[in-house]
């Protein structure tokens, strides 16, 4: 099968599909990992915003292609943006990360939360991305 012709079909097999969002395999997702904000004091706003910011610096330090939105959409919005750019995982902060510093990382394909330290992400997204180095 040639590229053009497994291009086409990956594309009509999206637009065919039950759901409105391409479920791409981890290898061929333009963005690994991105943000979100689900936060109910808006003085919380701006923090989370320079965290999630640190965050995406980290992951670019170990070449994990990261998407940092503009954060001016619902958390619903903003996840099925993510879903629809057939984005691999959500880092959704909330008020509560600037307490424990933990979030949860949604998985697209299987649309489940796990918690996830703020000071362990960037290690363990190398290890979901497949881009952890030998030691």
């Amino acid at each position: 099968m040639g590229l053009e012709t497994a291009l086409i079909t990956l594309l009509m097999d999206g637009l065919t599909n039950a759901t409105s969002y391409l479920k791409l395999h981890n290898s061929m997702a333009p963005y690994k990992i991105s943000f979100a904000l689900d936060n109910q004091d808006p003085k919380n706003t701006p923090t989370l915003k320079d965290l999630s910011s640190l965050l995406h610096s980290k992951l670019s330090l170990r070449d994990i292609s990261a998407w940092l939105p503009d954060f001016t959409l619902s958390l619903q919005s903003q996840v099925k943006e993510n879903l629809e750019m057939g984005i691999t995982y959500t880092a959704i902060l909330n008020d509560n990360t600037l307490v424990d510093g933990i979030f949860h990382l949604l998985n697209s394909s299987t649309m489940l939360k796990e918690q996830v330290h703020i000071y362990d992400f960037d290690s363990y997204a190398a290890l979901l991305c497949g881009k952890q180095k030998a030691k």
